[in-house]
């Protein structure tokens, strides 16, 4: 196959009826002259018209085409202000100061919940006041946010830190555990320490 040969033996596997003909002296595989000529005359007119539109049309392909870069917008030159200004930082909150023998009591603002708030509503309701509420300070709870204040002392119906918490949808959302801990707090007066 390789070669364009074949032997005896794969004829006889493969083109039996032709190598019949071939040894009857039968089979002739070439055309006459004439049919030959009339065939070359209409075959390389044709394969060089072909083979010069085909590379026109690669050359065109590969070179003239522009679509791919003109439909990008040109980019601006320019030159750019930009002022180098220091970035605000927010100012540190104060530490609370205790009044000289004064103790701090476990479950008041002071002692328990102004660490549960830092830990479970500082990223929302700390600095950036979403709703306009920030439980950073204890007077920041008392006087609430756009709803209304988050903690009422001793009225934890009407408080709106209660009346979120309790729907229990809430991102920065309370453990049950921790919920009644905030209503008995607000029950016994929301004492600061």
């Amino acid at each position: 196959m390789f070669t364009g040969k074949l032997t005896r033996t794969e004829m006889m596997h493969e083109h039996p009826a032709e190598l019949a003909l071939i040894e009857n002296g039968q089979n002739n595989s070439l055309p006459p002259l004439k049919v030959l000529r009339h065939r070359q005359q209409l075959f390389f007119p044709a394969a060089l018209v072909f083979t010069v539109a085909f590379s026109f049309g690669i050359i065109k392909f590969a070179n003239l085409e522009t679509t791919a870069i003109t439909t990008i917008p040109q980019g601006e030159t320019a030159q750019v202000f930009v002022p180098v200004t220091p970035t605000p930082r927010p100012s540190p909150t104060p530490p609370p100061t205790f009044e000289p023998g004064a103790e701090v009591g476990a479950m008041t603002w002071d002692g328990y919940f102004i660490g549960l708030f830092r830990n479970r509503c500082s990223s929302c309701h700390g600095v950036t006041k979403v709703g306009g509420l920030s439980l950073s300070t204890y007077q920041d709870a008392l006087t609430g946010g756009i709803t209304g204040p988050a903690v009422i002392p001793n009225d934890p119906d009407n408080s709106v830190l209660v009346q979120k918490q309790s729907l229990g949808d809430h991102p920065g959302q309370l453990t049950i555990d921790e919920l009644e801990q905030v209503i008995s707090w607000i029950l016994a007066g929301a004492p600061v320490r």
